[in-house]
C-alpha cells in the first residue's frame, strides 16, 4: 500500500503533485504560508520536508538515530 501525499486541482479535478517517501500512515502536515514548502510527519518515524513546485523530498530526518528508537512522530508543531 502506497503512502503518498497528493496535491489537487479542484478545478481540473486532477492530481497535480505526488509526495512520495514515507513507508507508513502519514499523520500529519504542514504547508508554508507562501505555499512552497510542505512538512509531514509518518508513523514510519520521519519527518520530510518536501519542495512543492518539484515535489522533490529536501530532507527526511529520522526518529530512529535516537537510543531508543520506538518514538513515532503523530503531529508537527511549526514555529516561525
Amino acid at each position: 500500500m502506497p503512502f503518498v501525499l497528493g496535491r489537487y486541482d479542484v478545478e481540473a479535478v486532477r492530481s497535480v503533485r505526488q509526495f512520495k517517501g514515507h513507508t507508513d500512515r502519514i499523520t500529519d502536515m504542514h504547508m508554508s504560508a507562501d505555499a512552497r514548502w510542505l512538512l509531514s510527519a509518518s508513523l514510519d518515524g520521519t519527518v520530510r520536508a518536501w519542495d512543492v513546485p518539484s515535489s522533490m523530498c529536501l530532507q527526511a530526518s529520522s526518529t530512529a538515530r535516537l537510543e531508543q528508537s520506538l518514538v513515532a512522530v503523530t503531529s508537527l508543531a511549526v514555529y516561525f
